[in-house]
């Protein structure tokens, strides 16, 4: 449990704007380890996307500086011919909207056929067998007759276990999930997960998936990332993050939750930060109840509370009223 599949080293990203170079993601460095189960956090413009991104090497290597290691390798010192095979079979990827995902004029058999010889996969059982059992997995009742659909006669549930059959059918050792409950009703979003968490057991891989839902984070994760503005907040296992969180961001969302609903849905003051260029302190100073002066004019070192969770903030002890 303790080996690290994914590590991602001082990573910082930015595009250039029409009058200025943007940072999206300023100075992260985490880790996913084997068969582990890890939560992005944050809220929209918070660099979860782009930092996804830039693992699945789709960003512009010269907007990147940093180190972003998978099993030993570095990815961002691959060539596109490299990239190209570890996508798909080595890591693959989960997208929140399903019906973007899916070609809506190929059958599903031929599209998951597709990633198997794109990968030249190799397996004891014929193509169609495989895609039989992988559907199978997906606790889909009549796989046969499914994978010879097309996506428009589906539901939304359906597809979106269609598209985690794609990205689990060549067992990748690490799958990306991106808000892959967003577009799903609450009962469906909770199968979803259950499947999701199930499958990266049955076939051993870890799991890095993107959220701004504590729901999801409590129903399948192992560790959570907390990101805010494009840096770090917080890190540490879900016991530690939703019991003893100390950074005032953390504390925030959880208060914000739907469950806390009292005639009012509390919320977090402000707006995120867009360009934290223009930013020497902590992102979250300007929305932060608690902050002091050195907040808005130094980003806090990284403090150890524990052997895995760690904190970026002046004031930890601060309790969000």
């Amino acid at each position: 449990m303790n080996e690290k599949i994914l590590e991602i080293n001082n990573l910082k990203i930015t595009f250039n704007g029409l009058f200025q170079q943007v940072c999206a993601v300023d100075n992260i460095t985490f880790d996913v380890k084997k068969s582990e189960i890890v939560a992005l956090v944050g809220e929209s413009g918070s660099g979860k996307s782009v930092t996804v991104k830039s693992i699945m090497g789709l960003l512009q290597q010269t907007q990147i500086d940093g180190e972003i290691f998978f099993e030993g390798q570095n990815i961002l010192a691959m060539k596109e011919k490299e990239l190209s095979k570890l996508r798909g079979r080595n890591i693959s990827m989960i997208f929140q909207e399903p019906m973007s995902a899916l070609n809506p004029v190929m059958k599903i058999r031929t599209q998951l056929e597709e990633i198997l010889k794109i990968h030249n996969y190799k397996c004891k059982i014929s193509y169609a067998e495989k895609i039989r059992s992988t559907l199978a997995m997906m606790n889909i009742s009549n796989p046969e007759e499914i994978m010879e659909r097309y996506p428009f006669e589906l539901s939304g549930g359906l597809c979106q276990r269609i598209v985690i059959a794609m990205a689990v059918i060549c067992q990748p050792e690490l799958i990306i999930a991106d808000e892959p409950t967003t577009a799903l009703d609450v009962t469906t979003q909770a199968e979803i997960l259950c499947l999701l968490k199930e499958t990266a057991k049955k076939i051993g891989s870890s799991v890095l998936i993107i959220t701004h839902d504590l729901g999801v984070v409590a129903e399948c994760a192992d560790r959570v990332v907390v990101m805010y503005g494009g840096k770090l907040m917080e890190q540490g296992n879900v016991e530690e993050f939703f019991y003893h969180s100390k950074h005032p961001y953390s504390k925030g969302l959880l208060v914000s939750r739907p469950m806390n609903f009292n005639g009012r849905y509390p919320v977090i003051p402000g707006n995120i930060t867009r360009n934290v260029n223009t930013i020497d302190g902590c992102p979250f100073a300007e929305r932060c109840k608690h902050a002091q002066d050195i907040c808005k004019k130094e980003f806090p070192k990284e403090q150890i509370i524990s052997e895995e969770h760690k904190v970026w903030c002046w004031n930890t002890e601060s309790e969000v009223v």
